[in-house]
């Protein structure tokens, strides 16, 4: 093919119009040079000079492919410039899907990297909110009543999946933080001040709760599976009917003083183990 010949892109009835040259500095399914036979067949050269030298047409819909051309356009301007032009308000997803389609696999790692960072971005603001809240909790709750009115409304947990979150260092008072039936799979509460909080059937498994004060927290019937409880003041904390497979609990301050020891050894544990394995004792 003539170098930098003019060639017309036809999507959907809309033309894009291009050169062979900017084809082919990206491998895609749109390379005259790369591509596959029948896409080849399209950008082949004519015997005739004049018609060699006139823009070349290629219809997209008769490869096979039926594409959104303010999609495409954003596809051929990443071929064109090496990078993704996209506004905040366009459709991601659907570029993504279309750069697929045209096998257009650098723009599909760049927009899949995006769209981790964005994920990423959006975990993090949501554990500085979170850290806020509670820090702000915390700094009323040090507070004398006398000059300060406590008006601050329990952080609703129930309805915030905390799976995976770092909230290491957090200062809270266990009254501004309530976690009925919470998922905190795998969140990092080391170093927390978690006096009095409610994880009343909370889904705690793998969680870091190492060296928290969890003084007076409510624990009964959550999940602790593989959790990490090392080093916690844990007195006159409530583990009734919790499950404890595989959590770590070592150097744990004030056992004594909670019913942890109970806990382990409870007649409710045991059911919950026994209902675990799938199989019950004639004799329980």
């Amino acid at each position: 093919m003539i170098a930098n010949r003019q060639v017309v892109l036809v999507v959907s009835g809309q033309e894009f119009w291009t050169t062979n040259t900017v084809l082919e500095s990206t491998n895609w399914l749109l390379n005259p040079k790369t591509a596959e036979n029948v896409v080849r067949s399209e950008f082949s050269t004519s015997a005739d000079e004049s018609s060699a030298t006139s823009p070349l047409r290629v219809s997209l819909y008769q490869l096979g492919l039926d594409l959104d051309p303010d999609l495409f356009r954003i596809c051929l301007n990443f071929v064109r410039y090496h990078s993704l032009v996209c506004s905040e308000t366009q459709n991601l997803e659907g570029v993504l899907l279309t750069a697929k389609q045209l096998k257009l696999y650098d723009l599909v790692q760049v927009i899949e990297r995006k769209k981790e960072e964005e994920k990423k971005s959006a975990e993090d603001l949501r554990r500085r909110q979170l850290v806020n809240i509670f820090n702000f909790a915390g700094w009323l709750h040090a507070e004398t009543l006398k000059e300060v009115n406590y008006n601050c409304h329990p952080v609703q947990a129930a309805e915030v999946d905390f799976s995976g979150l770092d909230l290491s260092f957090v200062q809270a008072p266990g009254e501004a933080f309530i976690g009925v039936r919470s998922n905190f799979r795998k969140a990092n509460f080391s170093n927390c001040r978690l006096y009095g909080a409610n994880f009343r059937g909370a889904d705690l498994s793998h969680a870091c709760l190492r060296n928290a004060d969890l003084r007076k927290a409510d624990f009964r019937d959550a999940i602790l599976v593989g959790a990490d409880l090392c080093g916690c003041q844990v007195e006159h904390a409530n583990f009734i009917g919790c499950t404890f497979d595989g959590a770590k609990m070592e150097r744990l301050v004030g056992v004594g003083r909670s019913t942890l020891d109970a806990a382990m050894h409870s007649k409710l544990n045991e059911k919950s183990a026994a209902a675990q394995k799938k199989w019950y004792s004639p004799w329980t």
